[in-house]
């Protein structure tokens, strides 16, 4: 799991891992004696993975019926809100953009939705549902070379998945 430290003003995201594993004693001990008398160094510290993220505001909602809208402008300030949190572990992060990108391809946003499921998987690259959207968006925009990626993914993710089984079949 990662926790977000920051997000630049170009989109680049700093995340570090947000449990930082127990050492086992031993291995402690042998590592603190091994410096004591000189047999290793210590090895700096790796930096945070940084990662590009899509940039994704508020379409134009200017031909969406006003409960649309209004959905939209909810959806988008949960996820702003989630964002503009520090503290946000990166699995809810994932969410919120999946969530997002749903309300934007259910209202026809298909580049934002794009955006929204590409931000997603990088938050969580795990979670299957991801990919399986996109392999749909990818579906409706006729991309089939994107869509059979996007669906391969999610099977890699989750191999007995029937609904992405027969999409791909």
């Amino acid at each position: 799991m990662w926790r977000l430290i920051g997000i630049h003003h170009s989109g680049r995201v700093r995340l570090q891992p947000a449990v930082r594993p127990k050492a086992d004693a031993t291995l402690v001990v042998i590592a603190l004696l091994a410096t004591f008398v000189g047999c290793s160094k210590p090895q700096p510290a790796k930096p945070s993975p940084t990662y590009t993220l899509r940039k994704l505001e508020l379409p134009d909602l200017g031909h969406a019926t006003s409960s649309v809208q209004q959905q939209l402008r909810d959806g988008y300030a949960q996820l702003q809100a989630k964002i503009n949190a520090p503290s946000t572990p990166s699995e809810q992060l994932g969410q919120a953009y999946g969530q997002f990108g749903m309300l934007l391809m259910a209202a026809e946003y298909r580049g934002e939705a794009e955006s929204a499921f590409l931000n997603a998987q990088t938050f969580s690259p795990r979670d299957p549902r991801w990919p399986y959207y996109l392999g749909h968006l990818y579906k409706l925009t006729g991309q089939a070379d994107k869509s059979n990626a996007a669906f391969a993914r999610a099977l890699e993710l989750q191999p007995d998945d029937v609904p992405t089984l027969v999409w791909v079949g």
